[in-house]
């Protein structure tokens, strides 16, 4: 029954770290594109 539970445990983690990890890829991916975005849009207001 322990060796069951572990497994389930262990399985959980990697998923919820993984979970994580894209949610941090996004959230990374979102700000710069965000931050790029409104670079390219100052530059266009000052030229």
């Amino acid at each position: 029954m322990k060796k069951i539970h572990t497994q389930t445990t262990t399985t959980h983690y990697a998923l919820y770290s993984n979970c994580i990890e894209e949610r941090t890829k996004h959230i990374c991916f979102w700000g710069l594109l965000a931050f790029t975005t409104r670079r390219i849009y100052n530059n266009k207001i000052l030229v």
